[in-house]
């Protein structure tokens, strides 16, 4: 599969931000990708946050209009992914712009811990909220490429042995209790020309390692260039940590990019490991590729 020939990456929205700078941080997260192939260029919104009136001003101060954006992916359901969705699609100004998300996104979906709250997509960002703000919903546990060289990775098969969901959740499934293992959650890849594939995660719910290989799978032969955003080890004990950095190393990116619910003890690991080629994530980050 051809790939693109340049990826801009822009962090519109985490839990960090450097000093002295006139951004928000906000627990979640949002990612800003300009793509450029040889006769066009695109630009897609990963996530937005929960916040719109915290993405806006960042959108502002970083010079990004969301008039610009051609396609809204949605990692998974969760309040600090979904929260700005209408807001953003009426601010977009655009009819029937893509918003491309796993079908089981708008289910119940709990936190039980420490007691019971929803914690899904908020209330008024809905399909039918989408649909009159101007967006159209595609809703696939398949993967859907973008254009050549730029894939929503779909449903991600769960290979690994260690990586389950760290998060206590429940949904309801035919007026039944059941545990919720977040199939939802996803990752885009993209294969920059002559680079590799970069990965840009949301939680990585369905585990990082797995999403690697799923990505590696859909792109047979091409490395990893990079892989940036959350990956949900705040909670785990230190042999999840272990293998997860240990497993990441051989599949050989060149880079790592973590941040939001990465959680410090990961990110102090994959430093150690990585030493130059990991970074940790803060709104207003960019990464270009090929390097400007």
């Amino acid at each position: 599969m051809k790939g693109v020939n340049s990826l801009k990456i822009t962090v519109l929205m985490d839990d960090a931000v450097p000093g002295n700078i006139d951004l928000v941080a906000q627990h979640g997260a949002s990612f800003f990708l300009e793509i450029e192939a040889e006769k066009d260029k695109m630009c897609v919104l990963v996530d937005v946050g929960q916040s719109s009136k915290a993405l806006f001003h960042n959108m502002s101060r970083l010079d990004i209009d969301p008039e610009s954006i051609d396609i809204l992916v949605l990692t998974h359901c969760h309040y600090d992914h979904t929260g700005a969705l209408v807001d953003l699609l009426r601010a977009s100004k655009k009819k029937d712009l893509p918003v491309i998300a796993h079908p089981t996104l708008f289910r119940p979906h709990f936190a039980c811990k420490p007691v019971i709250s929803y914690i899904g997509v908020p209330q008024g960002n809905g399909p039918l909220e989408i649909e009159s703000a101007g967006g159209k919903l595609l809703l696939s546990k398949d993967p859907v490429q973008l254009r050549e060289g730029v894939i929503v990775l779909g449903e991600i098969p769960r290979k690994t042995d260690f990586e389950e969901p760290s998060i206590n959740a429940i949904t309801i499934e035919e007026g039944r209790v059941k545990k919720d293992m977040l199939f939802d959650d996803t990752a885009l890849a993209v294969n920059v020309e002559g680079h590799g594939i970069v990965i840009v995660t949301g939680c990585s719910h369905s585990g990082i390692v797995n999403i690697a290989l799923r990505a590696k799978d859909i792109f047979p032969g091409i490395p990893i260039e990079g892989i940036l955003g959350g990956f949900h080890l705040k909670d785990v004990d230190s042999e999840h940590i272990e293998k997860t950095v240990s497993q990441l190393a051989s599949l050989k990116p060149s880079w790592i990019a973590a941040g939001h619910c990465t959680g410090f003890d990961a990110m102090v690991a994959f430093k150690n490991y990585f030493g130059d080629d990991f970074t940790p994530l803060h709104v207003g980050k960019t990464v270009t590729i090929p390097k400007s």
